[in-house]
C-alpha cells in the first residue's frame, strides 16, 4: 500500500512539473494605438493572448473571420494566457503567463506561437494587432518544467498590423469581422431552403 501511494505521489508530481512556463509582454514603457492614431488604455479593454493556430492554417488580413475558429490559448493547468493592456500613467505596456501540459495538437512541438490583441473579437470593426517571432515555439519536450519568455522587441514581427524596430510601439489594424452563423441557423436556413425546393416542385407538377 505503501509503495502504491508513493507511485501516486511520484507521478502526481511529475505531472504537475511537465510544462512549459511561458511569461510574456511587451518592453515598459510601451506605446500601443489604434489605426486611427488613439491611444491604447485600460478604458478600452485591449487584450493580449498568448496561443497557437490549428495545423495548416496560416493567419492573414484576408482570413480574420476564421481566426477565432483557428485559435487556441496557451493556458493548460493554470495562467489565463491572457493579459491587460496597462497604461497608469507610468507602467505602460502587458506582461502575462500562459502555460502548456499536454504536448498535443495544436500545441505540438515546434508550433509557431503567436500574440493576438484585439478591442473585442465579436462582429463589427474592430482593431487587432497579431505578433510573432521564429523564437516563438512550444517546447519539443516539456517531461521536465521548461521556463519560455517571450518578449516583443527587435526581432517581433507584425501579421497584422504594426510594431517598431524596438518594439516599443504597437498599431492596432482595422479589420471588419462577420458574424458566423450558429449551427442552429445552418439548421434553420437548410429547413427554409429544403421547403422552398418543394414548392417549387409542387408548382411545376400543377
Amino acid at each position: 500500500m505503501k509503495i502504491f501511494t508513493a507511485l501516486v505521489f511520484v507521478l502526481a508530481t511529475v505531472s504537475a512539473f511537465a510544462q512549459q512556463s511561458i511569461n510574456f509582454g511587451s518592453p515598459v514603457p510601451a506605446a500601443g494605438t489604434y489605426s486611427t492614431s488613439g491611444v491604447w488604455n485600460t478604458s478600452g479593454g485591449f487584450v493580449f493572448e498568448l496561443g497557437v493556430f490549428n495545423s495548416g492554417f496560416t493567419p492573414t488580413a484576408g482570413n480574420v473571420n476564421e481566426w477565432a475558429a483557428n485559435w487556441s490559448v496557451a493556458n493548460q493547468g493554470g495562467p489565463t494566457g491572457t493579459a491587460t493592456w496597462i497604461d497608469d500613467g507610468g507602467d505602460t505596456g502587458f506582461t502575462g503567463s500562459g502555460r502548456i501540459t499536454v504536448l498535443s495538437a495544436p500545441f505540438t512541438g515546434n508550433t509557431q506561437m503567436y500574440l493576438w490583441g484585439y478591442d473585442s473579437k465579436a462582429a463589427g470593426s474592430r482593431q487587432w494587432i497579431l505578433l510573432s517571432n521564429t523564437a516563438w515555439l512550444v517546447s519539443t519536450d516539456i517531461s521536465a518544467p521548461v521556463s519560455s519568455n517571450f518578449t516583443v522587441n527587435g526581432s517581433t514581427s507584425a501579421v497584422l498590423g504594426g510594431v517598431s524596430n524596438a518594439g516599443a510601439t504597437l498599431q492596432s489594424a482595422l479589420v471588419n469581422v462577420s458574424a458566423v452563423p450558429e449551427p442552429a441557423t445552418y439548421a434553420g436556413l437548410f429547413g427554409l431552403a429544403a421547403l422552398g425546393f418543394c414548392a417549387v416542385r409542387r408548382r411545376r407538377k400543377a
